[in-house]
C-alpha cells in the first residue's frame, strides 16, 4: 500500500507544498524572532555581540541540527524582504493551530492588534 501512496503524484505534491509551506513559514519567523526581538528593529545586531553564534549555539543544545549561524543570517534577510507575509489569508490559516507557542501569539498581537469581529 505505501508503495501505491508514494508513487501518487497527488500525494507527493501536497506533502511537498506543506514541506514548502512549513519551512517557508519557519524561516521568516526566525528572521522576525531575529530582527524584532534581539535587534529590536535594527537593520544588524550591536558589532561583537556575536548574537547569530549564540542563537545557533541555543539551537543546538535545543536539538535543532539544521540550522546554523548561515541559515540564520539568511533568514534575517527573508524576513526582511518579505515582513508582511503572514499577513496573507493562507500563512494565517496555516499557523492558526499553533498559537500555544509564545512568538506567534506575541507575533498576531503584533500585526493585528484589531479584532476582526464585529
Amino acid at each position: 500500500m505505501t508503495q501505491h501512496l508514494y508513487h501518487t503524484p497527488h500525494f507527493l505534491n501536497k506533502v511537498q507544498k506543506q514541506v514548502n509551506t512549513a519551512l517557508t513559514l519557519r524561516n521568516w519567523i526566525i528572521g522576525f524572532y531575529i530582527v524584532e526581538y534581539e535587534q529590536h528593529g535594527d537593520d544588524r545586531a550591536v558589532y561583537g555581540q556575536k548574537l547569530y553564534k549564540e542563537i545557533a549555539e541555543n539551537l543546538k543544545m535545543a536539538g535543532v541540527t539544521s540550522i546554523r549561524e548561515r541559515h540564520l543570517y539568511l533568514c534575517k534577510d527573508f524576513y526582511k524582504a518579505y515582513s508582511h507575509i503572514l499577513r496573507t489569508v493562507f500563512a494565517k490559516s496555516y499557523l492558526s493551530d499553533l498559537q500555544e507557542i509564545e512568538i506567534l501569539r506575541t507575533l498576531s498581537a503584533n500585526l493585528y492588534p484589531y479584532s476582526d469581529s464585529t
